[in-house]
């Protein structure tokens, strides 16, 4: 049963067009960032002794660590959908009578989004490799081609990392049967990520630091932050010492989670949730149930003009905008990109034991990492509010409404709009406010 359920979850991902639009995405956007950093786009050919090359273990392991930290945040929308399709279809109670285990059930679950997960990182990989292969890339920015960095990158580093963060997210969605609990809980994880490498960051910490970071990334450079740019250029990362405790430290933890979500798994259990709200009685009986009053309805004028319709637009825009700040993914993002931005300001404050000024071209410039949070949540709430009908299930009442279709689709761009410039002015006040708490005063508003 193991099989046929492995393989009805994949033809199932195989056949929807979300699947090939992720992989088309991030295979095209690789393989512009390869050839962008081999020089492909430069107007003139880069001369230098000694470049630091594009293709070498540690730039494809760089290029790789880049694309799948974005993809991580599909981990809720690809591994958790794989349990939560069965809960959201309302077909649970009849799949969990066919008579195959728990084992067989939970694994080919899990194992069936790892594959999707694995073959969009793959499609990265040959991204890079053919950006890398294009004839107007600079040759003097380029080594001659080794394998040992991709297949090192992807067995060592991903496919781990991968396994960790899904046994979590599967767990939760597993448990709590919400996708929107899954996605909280993998930007719970990267936050708490931080603040775990940050608290035990020091001259002497490294060693822990490359222990704890369950992405690899401390270990790597515990090894290699004293490496020359011959080095850099050359060797591969060192599978030794540190890195190893760290890859099974974590591959450790991962079987543990997914060992808890096989153990604690039952097919008549009900979803976890957690509501801090009391429960409140409900009324059956409308106060004014015993009398019938009779009502005078106001005569209504209908309007079907441009310029209501730019109304109607204005309107839904707000009520769109409205569900998009209340969402808790949301807020989580825009938490999760605040706290960011602000750890860069502390960390950029002196500059080799000197103090530098919080100037304001300073802080612009470590805040276009935000810009990874604002395309996370354009992209993520363009989708919701376009199925958001579908989901709710009023989808067939809103086609029956007498408003045109543009209506309803700007009112949707508008929204986004609304949120892009919310998060633009959450970073300029956090940037301000910093700026404020180090006694600078020059602005710069207007630039």
């Amino acid at each position: 049963m193991f099989t046929t359920i492995f393989k009805h979850e994949l033809k199932y991902w195989f056949t929807k067009p979300m699947f090939y639009l992720f992989l088309i995405i991030f295979f095209v956007a690789a393989l512009l960032t390869a050839a962008g950093i081999a020089g492909a786009f430069d107007g003139e050919t880069i001369q230098n002794t000694l470049p630091k090359k594009a293709n070498s273990p540690m730039g494809i392991y760089n290029i790789f660590n880049t694309f799948t930290a974005l993809i991580f945040f599909l981990f809720p929308a690809i591994i958790g959908v794989s349990i939560h399709r069965d809960f959201k279809s309302e077909m649970h109670t009849i799949l969990y009578s066919y008579p195959f285990t728990k084992a067989n059930y939970l694994f080919a679950k899990f194992f069936s989004g790892i594959t999707v997960v694995c073959s969009i990182v793959l499609a990265v990989g040959i991204g890079i490799q053919i950006g890398f292969s294009l004839p107007s890339v600079n040759e003097d920015l380029l080594v001659s081609f080794n394998g040992m960095g991709y297949v090192q990158t992807y067995l060592i580093f991903l496919i781990p990392n991968i396994l960790f963060y899904g046994a979590i997210v599967f767990a939760v969605v597993t448990f709590s049967r919400s996708i929107t609990a899954g996605f909280i809980t993998f930007i719970g994880l990267i936050l708490l990520q931080i603040l775990m490498v940050s608290f035990v960051s020091g001259p002497n910490q490294g060693y822990l630091v490359g222990l704890l970071n369950p992405m690899g990334g401390s270990a790597v450079e515990y090894y290699t932050k004293y490496w020359t740019l011959s080095e850099l250029n050359t060797q591969t990362i060192p599978f030794d010492g540190l890195i190893i405790y760290n890859r099974l430290l974590w591959l450790t933890i991962a079987t543990i989670v997914f060992g808890v979500v096989y153990r604690c798994f039952s097919f008549s259990q009900d979803a976890v949730r957690i509501s801090f709200r009391k429960p409140k009685g409900k009324r059956f009986l409308k106060s004014n149930a015993i009398g019938i009053s009779k009502i005078q309805l106001p005569k209504m004028t209908l309007q079907y003009s441009f310029i209501q319709n730019l109304k109607i637009t204005w309107a839904l825009s707000n009520i769109d905008f409205k569900y998009i700040v209340k969402s808790v993914a949301f807020i989580a993002i825009l938490i999760f990109g605040l706290f960011t931005i602000i750890s860069e300001y502390v960390g950029s404050e002196s500059f080799r034991g000197t103090n530098k000024l919080p100037t304001t071209w300073q802080m612009v410039h470590f805040s276009e990492g935000y810009l990874v949070a604002m395309m996370i949540c354009t992209f993520l709430f363009a989708g919701m509010l376009n199925s958001r009908g579908r989901t709710a299930n009023i989808n067939l009442l809103l086609d029956a409404t007498p408003i045109p279709n543009w209506t309803l689709t700007v009112s949707r761009v508008v929204a986004i709009g609304k949120m892009q410039l919310l998060m633009l002015g959450m970073v300029m006040i956090a940037g301000i406010s910093f700026q404020v708490y180090k006694g600078y005063a020059n602005f710069e508003i207007s630039r």
